[in-house]
């Protein structure tokens, strides 16, 4: 199993000066298919990101039919998950999934040291406390919860290591419903780490600025290498490789236009600094030579 990144870890500890996470959201949109699932492993790797994240489940104990039926299609064997995995391992970024029973979760913990949360089961106190019991960090997404129903979370989790994403659960999701306020009011009510589910259409650099200026640390984004196919999320998804880096890109100009916060002189100033220093003694000059005249003109 993958360690904890680095970078994750600093992030999860509310360690100042991190630079962003950003997970590739592949969701079901490898199709049923291990091949397909490899390609989204090697394409977000080759785009920048730290993770990609699946959705795994038994469609069995989650759904009636026609549902169950639907779903069966994007279901893996535990062998071919571990696989997923390894390969991502070998590519250099996280696996990450997401369970919507017990039985996946344990699956996941196999094979990873981080859960995600779907927003849909943020209310189910039973399930995130098993959950929780397989010692791995949890990452719990928010979306269509209240103030309330986070509060409770948080205090459940208090003594596990967990992180919350704001998302609105909409897709897409309008600007006017982000409420990326929130992301500030979170991480400073629950003294937590608090990222972005980002479920707006391309890539809206605006919204990137506004959520790290708002404090999120990691970026979550709906990913996908074909614009049809089995999956109903791919017409959600950023399509290919390129799109997905220029999302990373977005994401590491507004850090980089962000800054650290704190105010320091940059190289870029140093020439306005010196002509300051300048200016400086030359007032200092002009004030002793206009000091000695006054004193001059007195004693004549």
């Amino acid at each position: 199993m993958q360690e904890l990144p680095t970078k994750l870890r600093d992030i999860i500890s509310l360690r100042e000066g991190c630079r962003p996470f950003v997970v590739a959201e592949a969701g079901i949109n490898y199709d049923g298919e291990l091949d397909k699932a490899l390609a989204l492993v090697e394409a977000a790797a080759r785009a920048g990101c730290d993770a990609i994240k699946f959705q795994i489940f038994d469609a069995r104990m989650m759904y009636d039919e026609p549902e169950a039926t639907f779903f069966r299609r994007f279901e893996l064997a535990p062998e071919q998950w571990a696989f997923i995995a390894h390969f991502a391992e070998q590519r250099g970024i996280l696996f990450m999934a997401t369970p919507d029973e017990l039985e996946s979760a344990k699956l996941i913990a196999e094979l990873s040291p981080v859960i995600k949360i779907g927003s849909a089961d943020l209310r189910d106190k039973e399930f995130l406390y098993q959950v929780a019991q397989l010692n791995r960090h949890m990452i719990i997404s928010t979306g269509a919860a209240t103030d309330g129903e986070i509060g409770e979370v948080a205090k459940l989790m208090a003594f596990e290591p967990h992180m919350f994403l704001h998302c609105t659960s909409s897709y897409p999701a309008n600007l006017d419903t982000l409420n990326l306020g929130a992301i500030r009011t979170m991480g400073q009510r629950y003294n937590v780490a608090v990222g972005w589910s980002d479920h707006t259409t391309g890539v809206m650099s605006r919204a990137l600025h506004m959520a790290l200026g708002a404090g999120a640390r990691v970026f979550e984004k709906h990913f996908t290498l074909w614009a049809e196919g089995k999956s109903p999320d791919h017409k959600m998804s950023i399509c290919g490789a390129s799109q997905m880096a220029s999302y990373v890109q977005a994401i590491i100009l507004a850090c980089d236009v962000l800054g650290s916060g704190v105010r320091e002189v940059q190289d870029c100033e140093k020439t306005t600094r010196a002509k300051g220093e300048q200016f400086m003694r030359k007032r200092a000059y002009n004030a002793v030579i206009d000091r000695h005249l006054r004193q001059f003109e007195q004693s004549s």
